[in-house]
């Protein structure tokens, strides 16, 4: 999708974040005063942190927004629409100036003076009346359910070219997940991944925000992951070397108390299960980080699929963010 509006932040305080909205498309139209706009806008440095234009600012995956929502939550029109005056109380606008007040100041002190990008950001309207929300205090880690089919559809993914009737397929963004067990060093994560396709992975990059995706192809050198949503679904390629960490995406336990059962649509318990037991991925994860881990099967799968091969003929970018709905 088009850029349709350049945006600068002109100066942030606790109350609000001024930001200068100009138009950079005929179709544009005005900026809009509404909340799902504003958060759009206000996420949209998060989204961009791993381009040059914010590689000064090392904050932007930690902040308090960072951790509230993700990527599918933008792309997820509903739930901008019911979330975004959660966190936006109110819009200014006077001529190409835009003051955003935010219901606290932590969803807005990520922002920096002199911040500048562009944006396909649109108006979707005032979205719906909501609770305002607070950030999430810090503490222990999250503890990850014990379900492996938790959060999750089994079934094949949308894609034909993936051949995987039994795959993991997050239905919810990657804030909603833990890693178990982490794998921090790429050798391990190389390792690792020879047996685990298939399988959910909660990837950490070194910048940019987290992801959750399933794994469909994978090489010496990087993995091939798959997303879908409601309305779209495609591919990434994520490299080893640029990662932070990488494991075994599950359902938070938070988010399980609340997540509903699985449907027939969604996948059985037990085919889900008894899929995870197919795989071995946590007690193969688990041996790749003790042992050396077999290297011989990672290459021998790696030739067998293509999969650095495929990823750079099919994926040009990541095409679960390239259009905003």
């Amino acid at each position: 999708m088009s850029d349709l509006f350049a945006v600068r932040v002109l100066g942030v305080s606790r109350r609000a974040a001024r930001l200068l909205v100009t138009s950079v498309h005929p179709d544009s139209g005005k900026s809009a005063p509404h909340a799902v706009f504003a958060l759009m806008l206000m996420y949209d440095p998060i989204a961009q942190s791993e381009d040059a234009a914010f590689s000064k600012h090392r904050h932007l995956e930690d902040s308090a927004l960072a951790q509230a929502m993700d990527e599918r939550s933008v792309f997820d029109s509903a739930w901008m629409k019911a979330n975004a005056q959660a966190f936006v109380a109110k819009v200014k606008r006077s001529g190409p100036l835009l003051e955003i007040q935010p219901t606290h100041p932590a969803w807005i002190e990520h922002l920096r003076k002199g911040m500048a990008w562009r944006t396909a950001a649109y108006d979707a309207g005032p979205g719906l009346p909501a609770a305002p929300r607070s950030p999430a205090p810090k503490g222990a880690p999250a503890s990850r359910s014990q379900d492996p089919a938790a959060g999750f559809r089994v079934g094949q993914p949308h894609l034909p070219k993936h051949k995987l009737p039994g795959a993991f397929i997050a239905l919810y963004g990657a804030n909603r997940y833990v890693a178990d067990p982490v794998l921090t060093d790429p050798a391990a994560m190389k390792n690792a991944t020879a047996s685990m396709v298939g399988q959910p992975l909660l990837l950490v990059p070194k910048r940019g925000p987290k992801r959750v995706g399933t794994l469909v192809l994978t090489s010496p050198e990087q993995v091939l992951i798959y997303h879908e949503a409601a309305d779209w679904h495609g591919s990434e390629v994520a490299d080893f070397d640029d990662l932070k960490s990488l494991g075994r995406a599950w359902l938070s336990q938070d988010e399980a108390a609340t997540a509903p059962e699985p449907t027939a649509k969604t996948g059985p318990r037990k085919a889900a299960k008894k899929a995870v037991r197919k795989a071995g991925a946590r007690k193969a994860a688990k041996k790749a980080v003790s042992k050396a881990g077999p290297w011989k099967a990672a290459k021998k799968a790696a030739s067998k699929a293509g999969a650095r091969k495929a990823a750079k003929k099919t994926v040009k970018g990541r095409a679960a963010t390239s259009v905003r709905r």
